[in-house]
């Protein structure tokens, strides 16, 4: 059971619900599961942003779609055939959503505004990942990141073309691409 999966049933749990839905039950009124864990200790453990800061990386990545349906890409490497979304590593002191509009001016010279944050969840094993969408503007580049191509999104589904096809997949899956 993958750990996304087991804080889900944790989650259902704690909420009164089986996995089948099929009954309920009371919560104890001592076990607290919605305690904010910003400077306390001995927070909760499902709560887990800032207790993912610290077990993983963090990156942020923005979705960028055209309206055919074509998403930003970027090559993994000037000249490469390893495409992934715009984004990178979040710096240290850095937001998420700063992290991604950096991200994105860098690789691809467009401006992020309004960043609205569509998903987040462990990726390659070792990084926190949130994705953004928002308007853009500017004008598309190339840059040392890579080239910048508006590819089909099935190319980022494509394990051989794509080191991050699962995270995609699990991303357009949640949004409803392809």
């Amino acid at each position: 059971m993958t750990e996304r999966l087991l804080r889900q049933l944790v989650r259902e749990v704690l909420d009164g619900f089986s996995m089948s839905g099929a009954r309920r039950f009371e919560v104890p009124s001592n076990l607290r599961y919605d305690v904010p864990t910003t400077g306390q200790t001995g927070g909760n453990v499902l709560d887990d942003e800032e207790q993912d800061d610290e077990l993983y990386g963090r990156a942020a990545i923005v979705l960028v779609r055209r309206a055919d349906g074509k998403v930003l890409a970027v090559s993994r490497g000037v000249g490469s055939n390893q495409w992934g979304l715009p984004g990178g590593h979040v710096e240290d002191g850095e937001d998420f959503a700063d992290g991604a509009a950096r991200e994105l001016g860098e690789e691809t010279g467009l401006a992020l505004e309004e960043p609205r944050e569509v998903f987040r969840q462990v990726s390659t094993g070792e990084h926190m990942t949130a994705t953004f969408v928002g308007r853009v503007s500017g004008e598309v580049r190339d840059s040392e990141e890579g080239n910048v191509r508006w590819v089909n999104p099935g190319v980022l589904l494509d394990p051989d073309r794509s080191p991050f096809a699962d995270y995609t997949g699990e991303l357009f899956d949640k949004l409803g691409i392809v």
